[in-house]
């Protein structure tokens, strides 16, 4: 989620990187309230919620969509449809939003994954994500 968070920010501030993948990751904060069952963390890690005072706005300025237009590196992004810690509405978002820009982007939904798909989900699925990812960066490696 975090290393998601964190791949999608760099992107937006940096151009270093020939491709990128990015899992489970939550990328607008604003949404994430509705969209996430750990939406606590906001009040935790950025003061508030959004309907209090500043905090749509702070919410806004630490979102990596929020500066979605500056990534122009290829990026890979999977979840899992029954995520439930970050809800794959996130990635959606940034999918499409990637799309819209005409930006090099894949996007992969795992059917019946929730957050824990690398960790403990389907062998299967983890499998394809494995070996999508190599073949992703093999092919951005190689440019």
């Amino acid at each position: 989620s975090y290393g998601a968070y964190l791949t999608t920010w760099l992107l937006a501030h940096d151009q270093r990187f020939r491709a990128a993948s990015s899992q489970r990751g939550v990328y607008d904060l604003y949404v994430f309230f509705g969209s996430g069952n750990v939406w606590p963390m906001l009040k935790r890690y950025f003061g508030g919620f959004p309907w209090e005072e500043g905090m749509a706005e702070r919410l806004h300025k630490q979102s990596p969509t929020t500066y979605v237009q500056q990534i122009k590196t290829p990026l890979l992004i999977f979840h899992g449809e029954q995520d439930n810690r970050t809800g794959p509405v996130q990635s959606d978002f940034l999918y499409k939003q990637l799309k819209v820009l005409e930006r090099p982007v894949e996007y992969v939904r795992h059917p019946g994954a929730d957050h824990e798909i690398t960790r403990s989900g389907d062998a299967a699925q983890r499998i394809d994500q494995l070996l999508r990812t190599y073949e992703f960066f093999d092919r951005y490696r190689k440019k």
